[in-house]
């Protein structure tokens, strides 16, 4: 009877010990000061904004990431870009955010425990109403307490459906260069 009592404790144990992964016991990451950043300068004119307040969520067992911005948070340094933007352009009443919703591809098994991960997000861009498929590069860093990850991309505004009126379409780039900055906390 005892034997075969430690035998069930004993392959218990066994079993535990064999399926426990410790990426699967982690949290859903969560950034709530993502950094958004675009620039849709010309010669004629500079237009960039920035937005701190993005939301970013990563699962670090699968690989999901999960970035949304409210249009209205972006801080232009004219008010009447800022308007423009808001009122004629991303129409933010109407769409008030966009998102992308998409996975870190090829992340390797324990990610978390090298110091540097250079790879793909792919996924799906809403912008405007409108949704894109999108292969953007991606970046995390390992610093003290925390991931950063950093991507970079360019997206056409006609390609969301954003009407750039003919009186200021020089002023505006054809191609937006868009900057995005997360921190994560570190896994432990």
């Amino acid at each position: 009877m005892k034997s075969k009592r430690l035998w069930v404790l004993a392959t218990c144990f066994g079993f535990a010990l064999v399926s426990w992964n410790p990426v699967m016991a982690q949290p859903t990451m969560v950034c709530r000061t993502a950094r958004i950043q675009f620039k849709a300068s010309t010669p004629l004119e500079k237009i960039t904004a920035t937005n701190n307040n993005g939301l970013a969520l990563l699962d670090p067992a699968s690989g999901k990431l999960e970035i949304v911005v409210l249009l209205k948070s972006f801080q232009f340094s004219n008010a009447l870009m800022q308007d423009h933007f808001n009122d004629n352009y991303v129409e933010s009443d109407r769409f008030p955010k966009a998102k992308f919703q998409g996975q870190l591809v090829d992340l390797p098994f324990k990610w978390f425990l090298q110091d540097q991960w250079d790879g793909w997000a792919v996924g799906t861009l809403e912008l405007h109403g409108k949704s894109q498929v999108v292969k953007i590069p991606v970046q995390l860093n390992k610093q003290k307490n925390n991931w950063s990850g950093q991507a970079q991309f360019v997206l056409q505004p006609e390609q969301y459906d954003i009407v750039i009126p003919a009186l200021v379409r020089d002023k505006i780039a054809k191609a937006v260069d868009i900057q995005v900055q997360v921190l994560f906390p570190l896994l432990k």
